[in-house]
C-alpha cells in the first residue's frame, strides 16, 4: 500500500517507522523536520529549545532514548523518597494504635492515612503540573489526569523520576528517523489534496502530482484547511482547537552573575552551569547587555480536551499530531501507534 504523509513532526516520523516494513511510505516536509523538536547551539554545543523531558509514564519515548543510547539525567528526586517518608509517618501512626486500643485512635488513624495520601498527591501534582505547563504542555494541566490514570503503570509513575535527555537527545531521535532508507523523505510543500473513496492525490509546489492509497496529515489545521476538502465532522473537530502562545528562551549568563534574574517567566530549567532555558507565555524583556546569549522561540500550543474521534479504519485520510493527541512527544507517538493499527 502507498501511504503519503504531510508534515515531518514526531507523529509522522514515528508512524512512518511503524508502517515502513509493510507499506511504501513517503513523507513531505517543507520546513523543519521534527516539528517542535528543535535545538540550537551555544559555543558550538547543542542544547534543546523545546522538548526537554521524558515523564515517568512515557514508555514509547523512553524506549527510543534507550535504543539510541541517549544519555539522560533525572530532573528531580524520585518519588520513592516521598513514599519512604509516607511509610515512616504510617509506621509512627501504627505504633500509636498498637499502644492504645481505644476506638478514637482507630478513627484518628484513618483520618491520618487519608491526610497523608492527599498531601502526597497534592505535592506531586503541584510539582509535576508546574513542570509540565512550564515547558509547553497542557496549559490547564489536564495531562495530569492522564498521568495519574495510568493505573497499569502506577508503580513506574510513582517511583520513576522525570528524565532530561542531555546533548539534544530529542533531536537525535528525529535524526535517527531521517536516516531510514526504507522511507522516502521529500522537502516539498503539498499545496492541494484531492480525495475520493479509493485514494488521494497530492499536488506539490513543483507542480508534480502523486497518488497514494491512504493519506496521513499531521500539520496544523490552519496549514491544511485550504488544501483539502474536509467533512463537516472533521472541520468542526479540528477548527475547535484552542491554543496558547508559549516562548522558550535560551540564555547564557556571564561569569560575573551568580543567578538568572528575569521577570514574567513561568519557570526556568538549568541545562548546564550558566545556561538556562526560560519558559514564558509572552516575549521576555531582556537586556542584551546583561546576558551573553539570548534567543527566543515561539510555539503555538494546543489545549486538547476530549477530542471527538474522526479517524476510523474505513477512511483513506487520517489526522494525527498534537492537535488531536495532545502536547508532548510521547502523546503524539502513542496516538500515532494507535492509528497505525488501521493500516
Amino acid at each position: 500500500m502507498k501511504i503519503g504523509i504531510v508534515g515531518g513532526g514526531i507523529s509522522s516520523l514515528y508512524i512512518s517507522k511503524l508502517l515502513k516494513n509493510n507499506h511504501d511510505v513517503t513523507i513531505f516536509e517543507s520546513s523543519n523536520w521534527g516539528g517542535d523538536i528543535q535545538h540550537d547551539y551555544i559555543d558550538g554545543k547543542c542544547y534543546p529549545i523545546s522538548t526537554l523531558f521524558a515523564m515517568p509514564g512515557d514508555k514509547l519515548l523512553k524506549n527510543e532514548l534507550k535504543n539510541l543510547n541517549i544519555k539522560t539525567r533525572p530532573v528531580s528526586v524520585p518519588l520513592i523518597y516521598v513514599l519512604i517518608l509516607v511509610l515512616i509517618l504510617l509506621l509512627i501512626g501504627i505504633i500509636g494504635i498498637i499502644k492504645s486500643k481505644k476506638n478514637i485512635f482507630k478513627l484518628s488513624f484513618s483520618i491520618y492515612i487519608t491526610l497523608i495520601l492527599v498531601i502526597t498527591f497534592m505535592v506531586a501534582r503541584v510539582y509535576f503540573c508546574n513542570l509540565i505547563i512550564s515547558f509547553g504542555a497542557d496549559k490547564n494541566c489536564n495531562s495530569m489526569g492522564k498521568f495519574y490514570s495510568y493505573y497499569e503503570n502506577i508503580l513506574e509513575n510513582l517511583l520513576s523520576p522525570i528524565l532530561y535527555a542531555t546533548n539534544c537527545g530529542m533531536s537525535k531521535i528525529v535524526e535517527s528517523f531521517l536516516n531510514d532508507e526504507n522511507i522516502t523523505y521529500l522537502n516539498n510543500k503539498v499545496i492541494n489534496i484531492s480525495r475520493n473513496t479509493n485514494n488521494c492525490t497530492f499536488t506539490l509546489d513543483n507542480g508534480q502530482n502523486m497518488t497514494f492509497d491512504k493519506c496521513i496529515i499531521s500539520c496544523k489545521y490552519d496549514d491544511y484547511k485550504s488544501i483539502i476538502q474536509l467533512s463537516e465532522k472533521e472541520e468542526n473537530t479540528l477548527s475547535g482547537t484552542k491554543y496558547f502562545d508559549f516562548y522558550s528562551t535560551l540564555i547564557k549568563i556571564p561569569d560575573n552573575l551568580k543567578q538568572l534574574n528575569i521577570k514574567n517567566s513561568i519557570d526556568r530549567f538549568q541545562l548546564e552551569d550558566k545556561i538556562y532555558l526560560v519558559a514564558s507565555h509572552t516575549p521576555l524583556d531582556i537586556n542584551p547587555d546583561t546576558y551573553i546569549f539570548k534567543k527566543s522561540y515561539k510555539w503555538r500550543m494546543p489545549i486538547v480536551y476530549n477530542k471527538h474521534e474522526i479517524n476510523n479504519s474505513d477512511k483513506n485520510v487520517f489526522f494525527i499530531g498534537k492537535e488531536i493527541a495532545g502536547n508532548g512527544v510521547n502523546s503524539c507517538m502513542k496516538y500515532a501507534k494507535k492509528i497505525s493499527k488501521y493500516f
